[in-house]
């Protein structure tokens, strides 16, 4: 079926760690409840990145499209698994996530429905969360600040007046602008991806 092959590349090569990776172990680290994602889950996701040509894609798209769901817990969880990837897995799945950056600066602003008992706690932790994930997709391209916009583009405004370039960027970093990496989704997009993002709705 189409989310076995979701996660076909572990068939290719074994997990890093030991047991082979398949999208159980996705579908507990971002399970849309309040339990902690535990920690040794983000390591495990960080080195599958390594283990093929096509991992990086592929998570990144799972976790995009999990990340769209209206639930606090899964955006905290992914939000989370994003960082961490970002700063322990390989350069490509930071790539792959910049291409559709504006599906993470989205949480920054996210209002869910207020929980009955935390009120807008749950909400909040969201919004901050992505403030750290945003930084973390951006932080080692030294050519885009921590919003994804090209610092050439704030020293290019700094000629036209006396800002700074600091100054414009500030001004901007708040635009949900994705015009860097263009809007093109990958050929691993929806395809596979759709379809094991809706089965981890059931589960």
């Amino acid at each position: 079926s189409s989310d076995l092959a979701f996660w076909r590349w572990h068939e290719v090569r074994p997990f890093p760690t030991g047991p082979n990776m398949d999208r159980s172990v996705l579908n507990k680290a971002t399970s849309p409840d309040e339990t902690p994602t535990p920690g040794y889950l983000y390591t495990e996701i960080a080195k599958a990145t390594f283990t093929d040509l096509n991992s990086c894609q592929q998570l990144a798209d799972y976790l995009l499209k999990k990340l769209e769901r209206d639930n606090p817990h899964v955006k905290l969880k992914v939000l989370k698994i994003i960082k961490h990837v970002c700063e322990q897995g390989k350069p490509e799945f930071r790539r792959a996530i910049q291409k559709k950056a504006e599906l993470v600066k989205a949480c920054l602003q996210y209002r869910g429905t207020p929980d009955p008992l935390k009120g807008d706690a749950p909400n909040k932790a969201v919004r901050e969360e992505a403030d750290v994930a945003v930084k973390a997709v951006f932080s080692s391209d030294s050519s885009l600040n921590a919003y994804g916009l090209s610092n050439d583009t704030g020293k290019k405004m700094q000629g036209f007046g006396s800002d700074s370039a600091d100054d414009v960027s500030s001004r901007i970093g708040g635009i949900g602008s994705n015009s860097s990496f263009g809007g093109g989704g990958s050929s691993f997009g929806s395809n596979s991806f759709g379809s094991a993002g809706a089965g981890g709705a059931k589960s």
